[in-house]
């Protein structure tokens, strides 16, 4: 290591070392339900996707709630990356002109990218374009 990398590693410590106490005494209060500085401006905006997605922050969830929150996160997610795959051709971001996937792999990668098993047959270089790089 030079002289630069441990001046380098010295800086990172010390801005950790003089983060972590306003860090912590902060993320007390959001986790706690005070108000903080921050509150006035993404308050607002935490109401309105609140009122958005009909949802009331005073009650709790219930874990089939979450569960079927988590499934339709995952289902939407996994929907929108086979039509990415589908239609790569006419996307923004493909200044190679890649063609579009085949149904059959474009299903097998969007089921691996929401899985998170990586479970790919092909060559990312060769087959996709910028969009889909951007988008997982």
């Amino acid at each position: 290591m030079t002289g630069r990398d441990f001046f380098q590693l010295g800086l990172f410590l010390v801005v950790l070392l003089a983060t972590a106490k306003p860090l912590g005494l902060f993320m007390q209060r959001v986790f706690g339900g005070e108000k903080t500085f921050l509150h006035s401006f993404f308050g607002r905006i935490e109401n309105l996707i609140y009122r958005f997605c009909m949802i009331n922050p005073s009650e709790d969830q219930e874990w089939t709630g979450y569960a079927g929150s988590v499934m339709a996160f995952s289902a939407i997610g996994c929907v929108l990356t086979y039509f990415i795959l589908r239609f790569q051709s006419h996307l923004p971001l493909n200044p190679q002109h890649f063609a579009d996937i085949n149904p059959h792999l474009a299903f097998n990668t969007a089921v691996s990218f929401t899985t998170n098993t990586n479970w790919q047959f092909y060559g990312g270089e060769s087959t996709m374009s910028y969009f889909l790089k951007w988008w997982a």
